[in-house]
C-alpha cells in the first residue's frame, strides 16, 4: 500500500497530496496513474527543473488542471492551487483505492 496525506502546503491554505513512498518508482508511477484513471488523465508536458532537482508534470481531467512534483529524494505531491476541487476529487478516489492509505494530518503543523 502506499501511503499520502491531504495537507496544506506550508504557510498556505491551499490542498495538497503528498505521497509518503521509499520510491518514486514506475510501479508507484503507474498505480497512481491507473488509480485516477477515471477522471479522464492527460498528460500536457513535463518539466525538468534542474535548479530544484525536481520534474514537474502537467496534466488535464475532467476536473481541471493539477500538477505531480516528484524530486530527487523521491518526494512526490499532488498540486492545483488555482483548482482545490481536483485535489479533493483525487484525494477521494485515492482514499477508496484498494493500492493507497490515507494518513491522519493535523494542519497546524503545517502553518
Amino acid at each position: 500500500m502506499y501511503k499520502y496525506k491531504l495537507r496544506p502546503g506550508y504557510k498556505s491554505s491551499d490542498l495538497l497530496i503528498e505521497f509518503c513512498i521509499k520510491s518514486a518508482n514506475d510501479e508507484f508511477i503507474e498505480s497512481l496513474y491507473k488509480a485516477i484513471s477515471g477522471i479522464n488523465v492527460k498528460q500536457l508536458g513535463t518539466t525538468d527543473l534542474w535548479m530544484n532537482d525536481e520534474v514537474l508534470i502537467e496534466l488535464e481531467s475532467d476536473f481541471g488542471h493539477f500538477e505531480i512534483s516528484i524530486d530527487i529524494w523521491d518526494g512526490v505531491f499532488v498540486m492545483s492551487p488555482n483548482n482545490q476541487a481536483v485535489v479533493l476529487k483525487i484525494d477521494e478516489i485515492l482514499s477508496k483505492h484498494n493500492k493507497f492509505t490515507k494518513l491522519t494530518v493535523d494542519f497546524d503543523e503545517y502553518k
